[in-house]
């Protein structure tokens, strides 16, 4: 089960987690800004085009009336006001307040034509007034319904504005995650670096002081050259082992790292070998240590070290949790014909059945070990990434107080011919079947 100190642990917020989102965040923001300001830029572009193509057409229709009107059938919109002479003519309609007096006047003073604005009972007006021939003729367009379209303009606009401001926050979301995933990543790749090594590292390292105090004990005594002989290869082979171990980490760890082709993996031998190295650690704890071997063969395709680790991991944890005077027994059997099954069985102290598909996540913790709390996760967790790497399935089963079975299933290769090294006997243990 998960301790109170385990989960405020998975509780506790992970920094470089935080710092990923706040600046996730703060990009996602910044993309959105910038697409709204484009947004709001293409917006503004567009009404001064809209302002200008109404102005242009105001003059455009107010010359026309001036040079080829008349006042009694002047041009849609526009009126037309005819001085000459002292006498005015308008056209019929033409609002009050015209002609403009001020336009008039500066015509009629310097010749030049006059185009100005005017707002006049709560309608603005387009007026030119200019000479021809005799007279002068002033024309007077009504912008209103300019107006009423530049407003429409405007309220599309703002819509349009923010429907675009909210699919800018969604996008620049999106846009973030998506530019931040490696970052992301390769965080999480430095991470589990650092925990995967010290999990890996440990158990081999154990192995070795393990056999390392061996060693010291059993040098006092001269009659037992030929163990020293076995425990100092076995210490050999475990250092070898340890490199391969941080050279397989090391190659995992890299971004852009390219795995050779899978070869072919005895899992029985595997087994014996595994349980062979083991069997120092699991006399000191008084625990019995076999391994099984059922009719073969019991070839897969896959990478033997990171193999040989996910039974490592497994081994470790059967040993951890099993008390002195229990039993450990790692089976290997065929699984009907296409696959192979491996199983550690242990008898120690088990665990809930509904914990069983938690223990597979990273640092789970429980407290049916040895000495108090312990955890589960990190090399489980490793052991399923392998076993999922190589098409397989791993399961766990247990009852507290009654031990624990983990179990790994794995597509079976059957080259032809096959050699078999089936049940080998090692030292310091017993093969049963």
């Amino acid at each position: 089960m998960i301790t109170a100190r385990g989960r405020r642990e998975q509780d506790r917020p992970d920094p470089e987690r935080v710092a990923l989102a706040a600046a996730r965040r703060a990009f996602s923001i910044r993309i959105a800004v910038v697409l709204t300001v484009v947004m709001a830029f293409i917006g503004i572009v567009v009404y001064a085009a809209m302002l200008a193509t109404q102005h242009a057409a105001e003059e455009r229709d107010l010359r026309y009336a001036i040079q080829r009107g008349s006042v009694a059938n002047p041009p849609g919109c526009a009126w037309l006001v005819v001085e000459r002479d002292g006498r005015t003519a308008a056209s019929p309609g033409t609002p009050p307040g015209f002609p403009w007096r001020s336009a008039v006047d500066r015509v009629a003073t310097t010749g030049t034509p006059v185009t100005v604005t005017v707002a006049h009972d709560g309608t603005r007006y387009r007026v030119l007034t200019e000479r021809r021939g005799g007279a002068i003729v002033q024309a007077v367009y009504d912008e209103r319904f300019q107006a009423e379209d530049r407003d429409c303009l405007l309220m599309a606009l703002g819509v349009a504005e923010l429907l675009g401001a909210a699919a800018s926050v969604v996008a620049g979301a999106a846009l973030a995650h998506r530019a931040m995933a490696p970052l992301g990543e390769t965080l999480r790749r430095q991470r589990r670096f650092v925990t995967d090594a010290s999990h890996e590292l440990r158990a081999p390292l154990t192995r070795l002081h393990t056999r390392a105090q061996l060693l010291a004990r059993t040098a006092k005594r001269d009659e037992a050259a030929d163990q020293l002989a076995a425990e100092a290869a076995r210490l050999a082979q475990g250092t070898r082992q340890l490199g391969a171990v941080i050279d397989d980490i090391l190659r995992s760890a890299r971004v852009a790292a390219q795995s050779g082709g899978p070869s072919t993996v005895d899992l029985a031998e595997l087994a014996t070998q595994a349980v062979a190295e083991e069997d120092a650690r699991a006399a000191q704890g008084a625990v019995s240590l076999d391994v099984a071997i059922g009719p073969g063969p019991h070839l897969v395709a896959g990478a033997e070290c990171a193999l040989r680790r996910t039974l490592t991991a497994l081994l470790d944890n059967a040993l951890r949790h099993t008390p002195p005077g229990g039993r450990v027994v790692v089976a290997v059997a065929e699984h009907g014909h296409a696959s192979v099954r491996l199983s550690v069985r242990d008898t120690g102290t088990g665990f809930p059945p509904e914990a069983a598909r938690r223990l597979f996540e990273r640092f789970a913790r429980g407290d049916h070990g040895q000495g108090g709390s312990h955890g589960y996760g990190l090399g489980l967790a490793l052991a399923r990434e392998v076993v999922a790497a190589h098409h397989g399935t791993i399961t766990a089963d247990g009852v507290p107080g009654g031990g624990a079975t983990f179990t790994i299933t794995l597509p079976a290769l059957r080259p032809a011919p096959v050699r078999l090294r089936i049940g080998r006997r090692a030292p310091g243990h017993r093969v049963v079947s």
